[in-house]
């Protein structure tokens, strides 16, 4: 058992098409990155709290923070 925060944007089809999404799910104009790493793919989120929930009891963590690589600090 273990928090999860999930501190980014998640691209999922069920939101829609982009023109009809909130302006904080679009990257920016200004986005030097490939559209696809401004989102935290669901895929990858599930990995990583499983990898959380079978971690070997030796090096333990309870809390961890998902993040898409490209935020800004």
């Amino acid at each position: 058992m273990g928090y999860v925060t999930i501190d980014a944007a998640i691209d999922v089809t069920w939101l829609g098409p982009e023109a009809e999404r909130p302006p904080w799910l679009i990257p920016p104009p200004d986005w030097p990155h490939p559209r696809a790493d401004f989102f935290a793919k669901p895929e990858a989120i599930a990995e990583e709290v499983f990898h959380l929930a079978h971690q070997d009891r030796s090096v333990w963590a309870f809390d961890l923070v998902i993040r898409p690589f490209a935020e800004k600090w």
